[in-house]
């Protein structure tokens, strides 16, 4: 049960989530976290092509690209990527995925073997504007890995204030952003649209503080998450939808997995289920989360108790049914529980003050 469970939820995910192991990138604050990258820029990407690869089960391609702004290196034309591309044969989970006429900001490493410039999914590189003219104006009081860079290596700024309204639009003619601005600061309603003039969000603002109501849709037009905020902070309930589309391969590995007609499968897979919830007191602590499978039952649960400072963290199998409980206070354990298959608990341990076990039971399955 624990296999499918795990195949299932995997499946649902991207990818290269569970395909392409990556070491967590910590943040960096000077040119001395960026040493291991001899070259970093901003590009827009121009051509993508096939190379000469003696070691063909290592798949790597070459992408061309005018620099836009260059902050470390020298002068480039193209760069060897990793992995394949979507106009190229073979494909892996680690593919980069650049397209032409995207803009990035690459992150290049000198390969000791080969002493050549190559980038890869693993490295910093950031897809920051597509090919289609969509960029992620989500955040817009976050510092931009752009504006970040150019301070690090000293580069010219220029600092953009608005008053009034302000609208952009795409190359083909869509609005992209609608918004105002009351003494250079945010206010009253924001929209963004994709590049296919669906709406992509809708905002509130109050004196550059989130306020109120944000509504997040999908490029298909769906309601994909809801969520309220009070001077930036959230507050009461967020929900969150699955955005992904039903796939022939999500049905019959999901028909597969589960012993139903794939007919069943696009039924259980097609309805629009709550993915996340989660519900926060005014302050922004979280008080209740929920995750839920493509089916509708839960997955995972956390109760925060805030008389007792106790948190519950439980957890389900692809039925529903509980499977196990952790119950922590100040981050130190104060129970486990485990139940099998047919609802039965079959143990249970409790800890003391200082996080040692003091009893563990173990319960037999009752014929």
């Amino acid at each position: 049960m624990k296999f499918k469970l795990t195949i299932i939820i995997l499946l649902f995910s991207t990818i290269k989530t569970y395909s392409c192991s990556c070491e967590p990138k910590p943040d960096f604050k000077s040119q001395n976290d960026l040493n291991e990258y001899d070259f970093i820029a901003h590009v827009k990407i121009t051509d993508i092509k096939n190379t000469e690869n003696k070691k063909p089960e290592f798949l790597v391609h070459s992408t061309s690209f005018n620099i836009i702004e260059l902050y470390k290196g020298k002068e480039l034309k193209n760069i060897l990527v990793t992995g394949s591309n979507e106009l190229l044969k073979g494909w892996t989970s680690c593919d980069l995925g650049e397209r032409i006429g995207d803009e990035w900001m690459i992150f290049g490493y000198t390969n000791k073997k080969t002493k050549k410039l190559q980038t890869g999914y693993c490295t910093r590189s950031t897809r920051i504007k597509s090919y289609d003219g969509y960029e992620n104006l989500s955040f817009p009081s976050k510092t931009t890995l752009k504006k970040r860079l150019q301070i690090l290596f000293d580069k010219e700024i220029i600092e953009e204030s608005y008053n009034g309204k302000r609208i952009e639009f795409y190359e083909n003619g869509n609005k992209q952003l609608e918004e105002f601005y009351k003494r250079q600061k945010l206010n009253g309603e924001r929209k963004l649209w994709y590049p296919n003039g669906k709406l992509q969000s809708l905002q509130n603002y109050k004196k550059g503080y989130k306020n109120g109501v944000f509504k997040w849709y999908s490029k298909q037009g769906n309601l994909i998450k809801f969520e309220k905020f009070r001077k930036s902070i959230n507050i009461d309930t967020t929900n969150i939808w699955r955005s992904s589309p039903v796939s022939h391969l999500s049905v019959s590995v999901y028909s597969d997995l589960n012993n139903v007609t794939k007919k069943e499968a696009f039924e259980i897979l097609s309805k629009r289920h709550v993915w996340q919830q989660y519900i926060f007191d005014k302050k922004g602590n979280t008080l209740y989360s929920v995750w839920y499978l493509p089916n509708g039952n839960k997955w995972q649960e956390f109760i925060f108790d805030k008389k007792s400072k106790q948190k519950i963290n439980k957890y389900y199998d692809s039925k529903g049914k509980l499977k196990s409980e952790l119950i922590t206070t100040k981050g130190k354990r104060v129970s486990e529980k485990e139940w099998n298959d047919l609802g039965e608990l079959i143990k249970h341990k409790m800890y003391d003050k200082k996080g040692k076990i003091i009893k563990e039971n173990i319960y037999k399955k009752r014929p």
